[in-house]
């Protein structure tokens, strides 16, 4: 069991920081936020600044890739990524 036991937690994190924020229902965590029209543009914008908000991590939008944000278990999945990121960029200074 290579997988972290948080995954699903933080899963549930960005499921209700969506429903809070942005007042959107997700049905499930592998749904295409995208391609189903669930967030527009404007939407995504408002995700990621309450992303970064939420969770104290930077995403660069220049190393953002759209498959990072098309469903709940891909955002979850970069801000794991970020959270490791930066705890061994601090653990190295």
């Amino acid at each position: 069991m290579s997988k972290p036991n948080r995954e699903p937690d933080l899963i549930s994190q960005v499921r209700r920081l969506i429903a809070e924020k942005l007042l959107l229902e997700v049905s499930s965590p592998t749904e295409d936020l995208l391609s189903s029209g669930t967030i527009d543009s404007l939407s995504l914008i408002q995700l990621l600044v309450n992303l970064e908000e939420h969770f104290g991590v930077r995403i660069p939008l220049d190393e953002l890739e759209i498959e990072d944000l098309r469903s709940i278990q891909s955002i979850a999945r970069l801000i794991e990524n970020y959270r490791l990121a930066s705890a061994s960029s601090a653990g190295a200074g």
